[in-house]
């Protein structure tokens, strides 16, 4: 495995020490935390801030319009909006601008504020080139590259991720945004594809090292083992609250939101939600980010064309945010390129009246039809209605319009976590997740075989694991958790089993 260079480290130390005396001292006053949030995407690819002109247009239109947040997209796989010691500058943003995302946050009304949206997690194209460029993610620590569990790198549209199961990646991703704050008095930060490329990905050496020390055994395990996948959403969750908990340490306002993806209706039980593409696929606890605190707000991109299906999961989605983002404030990004002016102002109306707040993707292309003067009606039409106040209700027409929607719960306490080993004075020996079953003992042992039903198996850790007792030997368990790979329990790790055993062979 390669190591993370030590330039690497010495930069996140320098990052490290010199923030507190700038950015802190110069962050822009904060509208009220109650503020409707109405938010424009602006991608850096397109009109918006690729010259000073464009950026002078852009900090016009965005109070005009009635909007008070701007999502500028600042990072993707090929650079940032920002001079940077780490990555190289993106080539279409602030052609002969030093620092356009800083000239950006000069120009814009204090009163608006600038969240930069970051692609996180995809890395590099190689259909630019097998070796990925020296100023890069990949080019700094090629070790930080996902890898699915075939062994290959190149994931979906040609695209090299991070893993986030590598420390290293974690340190990285702190570095970026420790350095865009230096550069721009941002009041916070929206991480897009903040993920993994799906339930395959994540088995970089040091991915798998880090999963083994912490759980035992040997070996990649399987994709759908529930404890891998289980510890690959602890390491998103761990990588965003390392990156929170720096960042306000010396920047208390700063804000964090999450990107998720999302199409249809929204689920309806708990079980609708893990199995969602997101939390199964994606490694995406984002409820649960919402519900520990670890988000200001929470993106749903919904970005469907118009129709009464799609009017009707808008407003389920609305009212799903409105009951379920627990501390985060919800937010739903409408697609203009979509949508013709009309139905997405309808969308927006929608939206708006359950309570949430809207963003509008993308400012180059607002609407289908190319309205130009979109931007100078939406105070009065988007914007038109009171924030949280119901429109009248439009007959409801099918199944899944006429759903039930209540306040979804915390996951079951069964539900399994990745295991854990504190640091005690005599610690228990790990858990061994055996792929595949051991051979027998070649010395027989009283076995009882319990009927085959699903029980609760409680650790004296505090893990708790779902699934069926196959057999009870003389010091141990075998289970079977639903979904997962056969383990090995030592009876001396276990509190207790329900419904009980009884341990007669």
């Amino acid at each position: 495995m390669r190591t993370t260079p030590r330039p690497f480290l010495i930069l996140i130390a320098l990052l490290l020490w010199s923030l507190p005396g700038g950015a802190a001292a110069q962050v822009a006053p904060l509208p009220s935390a109650n503020t409707e949030p109405r938010g424009l995407e602006v991608l850096a690819s397109s009109e918006g801030f690729t010259s000073s002109d464009e950026i002078e247009k852009l900090s016009v239109d965005v109070v005009a319009a009635g909007f008070n947040q701007l999502y500028p997209e600042a990072r993707t796989l090929i650079g940032v909006a920002w001079p940077s010691n780490i990555e190289p500058m993106l080539p279409f943003v602030g052609r002969g601008i030093e620092n356009p995302l800083g000239l950006l946050r000069n120009r814009v009304s204090s009163t608006v504020e600038i969240l930069p949206w970051l692609q996180v997690m995809p890395a590099h194209n190689v259909l630019m080139g097998v070796t990925p460029p020296e100023k890069s993610p990949l080019g700094i620590a090629p070790g930080m590259a996902s890898i699915d569990v075939t062994g290959e790198r190149r994931a979906f549209g040609n695209l090299v991720y991070l893993d986030p199961g590598n420390p290293a990646t974690r340190e990285y991703l702190l570095a970026v945004i420790l350095e865009m704050s230096q550069s721009i008095r941002a009041d916070g930060v929206v991480l897009d594809t903040f993920e993994y490329a799906g339930r395959e990905w994540g088995y970089s050496e040091a991915a798998i090292e880090a999963f083994r020390a912490e759980v035992g055994g040997s070996g990649p395990p399987l994709p759908n083992d529930p404890v891998w996948s289980a510890w690959r959403r602890e390491q998103l969750t761990n990588a965003l609250r390392l990156m929170r908990s720096r960042i306000r340490s010396v920047l208390p306002q700063f804000k964090f939101s999450v990107v998720i993806d999302a199409s249809g209706p929204p689920p309806a039980t708990w079980d609708e939600y893990t199995a969602g593409t997101a939390y199964s696929e994606k490694m995406q606890d984002w409820l649960g980010w919402c519900r520990d605190g670890l988000l200001e707000q929470i993106v749903i991109r919904f970005h469907e064309r118009h129709g009464t299906e799609t009017l009707a999961n808008l407003e389920a989605w609305s009212r799903f945010l409105a009951d379920n983002a627990g501390l985060a404030v919800p937010v739903v990004s409408l697609s203009g390129r979509a949508n013709f002016t009309e139905n997405l102002v309808a969308q927006h109306r929608t939206v708006r009246t359950r309570g949430v707040g809207t963003s509008l993707n993308h400012y180059a292309f607002p609407t289908r039809d190319m309205n130009l003067g979109f931007y100078e009606g939406l105070r009065r039409s988007a914007f038109g209605t009171n924030f949280g106040v119901r429109l009248s209700p439009e007959p409801r027409r099918g199944e899944r319009e006429s759903r039930q929607f209540t306040r979804m719960q915390p996951p079951p306490p069964e539900y399994p976590r990745a295991a854990r080993r504190e640091a005690t004075p005599t610690p228990e020996p790990p858990l061994r997740f055996v792929t595949p079953t051991p051979p027998p003992s070649p010395t027989p042992v009283p076995v009882l075989r319990p009927s085959p039903i699903v029980r609760v198996i409680v650790l004296r850790n505090g893990r708790q694991i779902q699934g069926v007792v196959a057999e009870v030997r003389d010091s141990t368990y075998v289970i079977l958790p639903e979904g997962g790979t056969q383990m090995v329990v030592s009876k001396a790790q276990v509190q207790g089993i329900y419904p009980s055993i009884e341990e007669t062979p």
